[in-house]
């Protein structure tokens, strides 16, 4: 396959690949169509992560994590249930106070 690209995108891949971002351009161009085939998912509501680990998967191949981390924090299946909060969200409280 050969794609030609405008200009001033030939030139963000190779600054890209140049500044480390990309191991190389066909790195760059495989990421980015990756990338558009995931946000056509997400759009479209065929791929939407159902858990925190399937979020952090995504982002794990998506290339915006590096490496997941051991959970330290307990999880439902854990038996650990959060604690409803009753009230105004905080973002809002934030809003009314800076009037």
């Amino acid at each position: 396959m050969v794609i030609r690209l405008p200009e001033d995108l030939q030139r963000y891949i190779q600054a890209g690949v140049q500044g480390g971002w990309f191991k190389s351009e066909q790195d760059a161009i495989t990421q980015a169509v990756r990338l558009l085939s995931q946000q056509k998912a997400w759009i479209s509501g065929q791929s939407q992560p159902h858990s925190e680990q399937a979020f952090e998967q995504c982002l794990l191949q998506s290339g915006f994590l590096g490496s997941l981390l051991p959970s330290v924090l307990p999880r439902e299946e854990n038996g650990f249930q959060p604690i409803r909060i009753e009230g105004e969200p905080l973002s809002e409280t934030v809003i009314r106070e800076r009037r």
